[in-house]
Order: C-alpha cells, then sequence, then structure tokens
C-alpha cells in the first residue's frame, strides 16, 4: 500500500480540472496514475482517460506501470500528442471535409517538393490557427489527403480546425474519453494548448502536469508561458504543487534548487554530494579520469552496477566522442534515422526491431498498439507468426520481415527511408545499441534532452564550458556578452543535476574543441558562478 504525501494526497483527491506543477523525483507519474485508476472506475468498457506523454518511451512506459496497477485500463489512449491528433481525429474525421484516399501516407514537411512547402509555410506559424472563414486556408492539405499523403507537422492545425467544427469528432470524443492528462506541459505548444482547454469545455476533465524550470524545447516552439497561463491564469484550472524531491540526495537538491532560485531555503545537513572537477586537457582526459576512479565511485556510494551510472552531454557530438575515449564498457545512445522521421510507419518498424533485439518486448505489445479495431482472431494468429519471424530470421532477410507485418497491419508503408534507416541499424553498432537491452555493465551516455524522465545513482554532467551552456550569440557590431535562450540553458542544467540520487560530478576541463575543430582553451560555464551556491559543492 503506497503511502502518499498530503500535497500527493490532496491532488489525487480533487475531481475536476487541474494544474500540478511537480518538482523532479516528487512522484507526479504515481499520482497521474492513482487518479486515472479513480476515473477508470465508472466508465464503460468503451471508454477512458486519454493519456499524453512528451515521448513515445515516455508514453510506454506510463502505460505500463498503468496496466500493472490498474490491470484494465479500458478504452484509454496512451500515446504522444501527435500520435493522438493522427489516429483519434485526423484518420477518423479528415474525410468530413476532403475525399478519403483507399491508403494514407505520413510525411514530413521537408519532404514535400519546395513550390508545395513555399505555399504551405503559413500554416506553420506559431499562433496560427483556421477559422471557419478560412475557407481555403487548407485546400493543399485536402488536394494532399485525398491523394494519400498527409503532412505530421500539420496534424496539430488540421485537429484543432476539425475538433472545433466537426460535430462527428466533437460527439466521438465526449462519448469516449471522460478524462485528459497531459505530462511535461511546460513543452506544450500553441495548438496543443488551445486542444487542451477546447476539450476541457467539452466536459472531459483536463489535468496538466509539468514544471516550468524543466522546459527544455523552446528550439521546436514548445514553451512553459501555457504551464504557467494555467497555473496563474484566472480560469478554471485548480493549482497543485509537489513540492518534494523523493529521488535525489538533499545536497543535490539544495544545489538544483539554488540555481533557479538562489534565495531559497535550504535542506538542513552536512553531508554534500555534489562535486566540481576540472581535468587538464580534454575529452581523452576527462574519459581517462572517469574509468580510473569508477570503482572508487561504485564503492563509496554502494552503486553495484555500471548501468546506474550515466555521463551527460549537451550535443550529440560530445556522446560520441566521450564514447569512444572510454575504456569502461559503455551504451552511447545517438539520434538514428528511423526516429527522427517520426512517422507513424517509423514508429512500428522502430517497435518490431525493439522486439527483434530486446526479449523484454512481446509480439502482443505490437498488436495491442497497432493493429485494427475489429481484427479476427485468425487474422492476429497470422499476425503473430509474422512478427515471431522478425525475431528468428536473419539480417537478409529482415526487411521483407518487416514488410510483411506493415503490410498485415494495414495503413503503413515501407519507403526507402525505412530501408535506409533498418540497414543503418544492421550497419552501424552505436545505431544498433539503441534497440538492444541494457547490459549491467555498461555506464550509460546520452545527452541531455534524451535523461529527461530517467534516473541514476550517479551523473557525471560534461559540457559544462563558457560558450556551450549557456550559450553565448554575436549580434553584428556588439561586443557585450549575451547569451542565447538562457533560462533553457539553465533549464538544462538543472536537468541534468536532478538525473542523480545520490552522486552528481559537474565536469569541466581546461580545454575545449572550438568551432573550427581545433583545441582551444577552456572556462568554465558561468553557471558555476550564480548567487547561492556557495559552500553547496565540493571540489575534486
Amino acid at each position: 500500500m503506497i503511502q502518499f504525501t498530503e500535497e500527493q494526497q490532496n491532488a489525487i483527491d480533487f475531481p475536476s480540472n487541474m494544474v500540478l506543477t511537480a518538482c523532479p523525483g516528487s512522484g507526479k507519474t504515481t499520482v497521474v496514475i492513482e487518479k486515472i485508476a479513480i476515473d477508470l472506475r465508472g466508465m464503460k468498457n468503451f471508454q477512458g482517460v486519454i493519456a499524453i506523454s512528451h515521448t513515445n518511451k515516455a508514453s510506454d512506459e506510463l502505460l505500463k506501470r498503468s496496466k500493472k496497477f490498474i490491470v484494465d485500463v479500458k478504452s484509454s489512449f496512451f500515446g504522444t500528442i501527435d500520435k493522438f491528433f493522427l489516429r483519434e481525429i485526423v484518420l477518423n474525421f479528415m474525410s468530413h471535409f476532403a475525399c478519403r484516399p483507399k491508403s494514407l501516407k505520413i510525411i514530413k514537411f521537408n519532404e514535400l517538393l519546395p513550390e508545395q512547402q513555399t505555399r504551405m509555410l503559413f500554416l506553420l506559424s506559431d499562433g496560427y490557427v483556421i477559422l471557419k472563414e478560412d475557407v481555403n486556408a487548407l485546400n493543399e492539405v485536402y488536394t494532399l489527403y485525398s491523394h494519400g499523403v498527409f503532412v505530421l507537422e500539420l496534424a496539430p492545425l488540421v485537429s484543432l480546425f476539425i475538433l472545433t467544427y466537426s460535430p462527428a469528432c466533437q460527439r466521438y470524443i465526449k462519448a469516449k474519453y471522460k478524462s485528459i492528462y497531459i505530462d511535461e506541459y511546460q513543452d506544450s505548444g500553441f495548438i496543443q494548448h488551445e486542444i487542451f482547454k477546447l476539450l476541457s469545455m467539452f466536459g472531459i476533465k483536463a489535468v496538466a502536469v509539468g514544471d516550468a524550470d524543466q522546459s527544455i524545447h523552446e528550439y521546436a516552439k514548445k514553451n512553459s508561458k501555457y504551464l504557467i497561463e494555467l497555473k496563474n491564469g484566472d480560469n478554471e484550472f485548480e493549482p497543485f504543487e509537489l513540492t518534494i524531491n523523493h529521488r535525489c540526495h538533499y545536497s543535490i537538491v539544495n544545489y538544483a534548487s539554488r540555481l533557479i532560485r538562489p534565495e531559497c531555503t535550504l535542506i538542513a545537513g552536512d553531508d554534500i554530494q555534489v562535486y566540481r572537477a576540472c581535468i587538464p586537457g580534454y575529452f581523452e582526459e576527462i574519459a581517462s579520469w572517469i574509468d580510473s576512479g569508477l570503482e572508487s565511485i561504485k564503492n563509496s556510494f554502494k552503486i553495484k552496477h555500471n548501468n546506474q551510472i550515466a555521463i551527460l552531454t549537451v550535443s550529440n557530438k560530445s556522446v560520441s566522442y566521450i564514447s569512444s575515449c572510454l575504456k569502461v564498457q559503455n551504451r552511447a545512445y545517438v539520434d538514428d534515422k528511423l526516429s527522427k522521421l517520426g512517422t507513424d510507419s517509423s514508429r512500428v518498424i522502430i517497435d518490431l526491431l525493439h522486439y527483434r533485439y530486446n526479449n523484454n518486448h512481446t509480439a502482443q505489445d505490437i498488436i495491442d498498439n497497432y493493429s485494427e479495431a475489429g481484427i479476427t482472431k485468425q487474422q492476429i494468429k497470422v499476425l503473430r507468426r509474422e512478427i515471431n519471424l522478425v525475431r528468428k530470421i536473419d539480417d537478409n532477410s529482415l526487411i521483407a520481415s518487416i514488410r510483411g507485418v506493415l503490410t498485415l497491419l494495414g495503413d503503413y508503408n515501407l519507403e526507402s527511408i525505412h530501408v535506409d534507416g533498418i540497414n543503418e541499424v544492421l550497419q552501424v553498432d552505436a545505431v544498433r545499441n539503441n534497440y538492444l537491452p541494457i547490459n549491467q555493465n555498461e555506464v550509460q551516455i546520452m545527452n541531455i534532452h534524451k535523461s529527461k524522465g530517467l534516473e541514476f545513482d550517479c551523473v557525471y554532467h560534461l559540457d559544462l564550458y563558457d560558450h556551450i551552456l549557456p550559450k553565448r550569440e554575436y549580434p553584428v557590431g556588439s561586443r557585450d556578452v549575451i547569451y542565447k535562450n538562457e533560462k533553457q540553458c539553465l533549464n538544462l542544467h538543472y536537468v541534468a543535476l536532478t538525473r542523480a540520487k545520490k552522486f552528481v560530478v559537474l565536469v569541466t576541463s581546461t580545454e575545449r574543441i572550438g568551432s573550427k575543430g581545433y583545441r582551444i582553451p577552456a572556462l568554465p560555464s558561468q553557471f558555476f558562478n550564480r548567487a547561492g551556491l556557495e559552500n553547496l559543492f565540493k571540489k575534486l
């Protein structure tokens, strides 16, 4: 039986629209699952909740934990916001506005012809919405759809239009879903925010969960101002807070909190487990220093396995570089061609590759996630047999096997870009690592964006240099020191720190690689000089 804190229980008990701001390690996921369980108790089998997470990985984890606790999630939707837009709105109701094609291919905006991009670019303008009188705004979208093509980046805009002007869509959403939960709301965009408020107006209970201090996706037009608007605005969303970090050692909480709020009250205690280290040299020397001290760190902090140790960097280039320099066995997570596509077909292929290389993934997971409603037992049997082949066949037959699964699932296409992505997985060890099960002996290496939502016993935080974190910008004619998105950079630093449970090392070096690819003298990050951090760290 879970013993909830007063803050957690108050959030769980509240029955209406709310905004829940939650610091790292505060148990927000457990609170959300408990609230979902309460919601589902009074629902029929064809009803459910909408549970939106920022990434597919986070969605899968939330669904897995929910099924373990709730068992029957009924007809709930667990997934990313784009997946919800496509599956529940665009694919079901776009045909009310344009001729339904025999099949639909989801593409990225940059796959359009240049002249098409020019004509449709206005649709991607931040803050742009389509009003009913804008009858011609979607003509190009309708034409593409009728020819079996839909642009992924337009899913939010089109979904808002359909939700606003399709009574059939409104009836469907109202009948099926009784509540919506959106995690990481600080990374919401304008259209997502508008749809969230619209669903609440339909009578669907709306719960936004987030932390403005963990907003790190402003480059993608995601902004914490929408979370702050819900929290502070004169509206129907009741604000709740989870302020206690149960994950991190109190000295890590103190340091991270002072980064954001220099005057905040500290948690009492004399044990400091935040360290700064400046290594003579660059990544080769940093790697050698980590290698030599790893066993001592593990013994001191009772860390059993290397996979509970993470090295976090700002850039993917640093991920690859430090991985190549380390002698200890490690797992570097790098972006691959399939993950960059972001389409439904690429998502199925990614899950099939996870199934091939990781026995923790099952054929039933793929059937549950991607098979159409009303599939017969015989069709499931055939589909399961084809999925099982993905794990069994040799590399030369893998592409044909994946094509067979996509054909049986329907509405999924294997294009040349997908074939290139599969071949990259087969041929490049660093890419294939993304799909293999984690080895306990491997130190985990990733950029900070990928670490969001994860936790480790020990974190080495790299790339803490002037010009790197925070980034500088150089306006023409100005000699002033100007930082580019300083708050976003600070949030990135904050996220990295709060991934560590027991111990964190803030690593700099006397040299770094400059913009021209040569070693140059390095200075530490200006974040080291922020007020309030005195006596909250030790030097190594």
